[in-house]
């Protein structure tokens, strides 16, 4: 069975469109990470990929790969006016459009959505951060012999 890169496939085709969208809007998408950022010493607001769930299932010489639970978190500080606690939100609807956009974003033989969006916090040490967490739709590879 050939050596997969299926999933390093599927980070670098996400990583694609944030940056793509990050390179057009630099002051609604300051940073974009490929993992969550080591410390508060990161832009914000911020993307990066989070969960990266799979399922692996084998069956007569083929290995069946589904990505299940991808997700982008996006971070910002907590708002104290109106015009900053906006700023995620139009975040969120900026990237939705853009993860639609772009449904082959995983690999030319898998369609690939956003399926929720939650609100929640991430505490890094001391610091509380606003979040966002998309849930990307599953992306499916086979591998071996066909």
């Amino acid at each position: 069975m050939p050596s997969s890169t299926f999933r390093a496939d599927s980070i670098a085709g996400l990583m694609v469109v944030l940056n793509t969208y990050k390179t057009a809007n630099p002051t609604k998408l300051r940073g974009v990470y490929s993992a969550r950022p080591a410390g508060p010493a990161f832009e914000k607001p911020c993307a990066y990929i989070g969960a990266r769930d799979e399922t692996t299932v084998h069956d007569s010489g083929i290995r069946t790969r589904t990505l299940t639970g991808l997700q982008v978190v996006l971070l910002d500080t907590f708002p104290d006016n109106a015009q900053t606690a906006d700023r995620l939100d139009i975040l969120v609807d900026a990237l939705q459009d853009a993860f639609t956009a772009a449904p082959h974003m995983l690999g030319n033989n898998s369609v690939c959505s956003v399926t929720s969006v939650q609100d929640t916090e991430v505490t890094f040490g001391e610091a509380i951060y606003r979040a966002v967490v998309f849930t990307l739709s599953s992306a499916v590879a086979q591998e071996g012999r066909l």
